[in-house]
């Protein structure tokens, strides 16, 4: 396994574990199946009228044209839209890694911003389609293709979830946090970087929010949280109840 240690603009150390190639390349098999897809449903339809549809078969040239310039816009549409959109509404994420656990993220630890998905996507469906990307992540130090090297970004493997013990069928995220001492054991690491958060982050440039993103993103991986409910008031007791 190789790990990536990044270095916030506070000189604060987060270490991630880097994804390799087997994983990253499943991914992106489930990532072009669930666009294959995509572009049946767009393109059947498509083809079925272009010859005629209800009307009969029809050789329309014209409509032959416009059907062919269509199919093809399709393509590259979903194509790129798929990663860049799923990148952007996901953090980093596509259909393919959130079932393999990885994740995109800056080399500074910050989400990806549009302009990074769209640079790594042109160099996914281009440069680094044929099996170039794949080998360079075999062989490369921090684990880049092409289009990572090119947008500055890594891909990481988040920890594997673990089941939440819930305390009763309805019990709201507020009722977990209040049992954290039962549910949420930290490690040595994630106990020392919110610390170190609490600590800091009055002093810090960014309000600790490099810091306190990376540790929503990992306890709600590892514990099956959702992101946008874990809160400062929740990471305090989940803290107090590992000191």
């Amino acid at each position: 396994m190789q790990y990536i240690t990044i270095v916030t603009p506070d000189n604060i150390e987060i270490r991630y574990r880097l994804a390799g190639a087997g994983s990253r390349a499943a991914a992106a098999v489930m990532d072009l199946l669930l666009q294959a897809f995509i572009y049946l449903l767009f393109a059947v339809p498509l083809v079925y009228f272009t010859l005629g549809g209800f009307g009969g078969f029809s050789l329309d040239l014209s409509a032959l044209g416009w059907g062919a310039g269509l199919l093809i816009a399709g393509f590259f549409a979903i194509a790129f839209g798929y990663y860049i959109t799923a990148e952007l509404l996901l953090n980093g994420r596509t259909v393919g890694k959130i079932v393999y656990g990885l994740r995109a993220i800056r080399e500074n630890g910050a989400p990806l911003s549009a302009v990074h998905s769209m640079i790594r996507t042109v160099f996914k469906l281009t440069i680094d389609f044929p099996g170039v990307g794949l080998i360079l992540i075999m062989f490369t130090r921090k684990c880049k293709r092409i289009g990572d090297v090119a947008a500055s970004t890594v891909v990481i493997a988040e920890a594997r979830r673990e089941p939440v013990a819930r305390v009763g069928a309805d019990n709201p995220l507020s009722s977990i946090a209040d049992t954290t001492d039962d549910v949420i054991k930290l490690s040595n690491d994630e106990a020392a970087l919110l610390k170190l958060y609490f600590a800091r982050r009055p002093t810090l440039t960014d309000s600790g929010a490099a810091i306190r993103k990376a540790l929503v993103v990992r306890l709600s991986c590892k514990y099956s949280l959702p992101e946008d409910t874990i809160d400062d008031d929740m990471l305090e007791k989940i803290l107090n109840a590992n000191l």
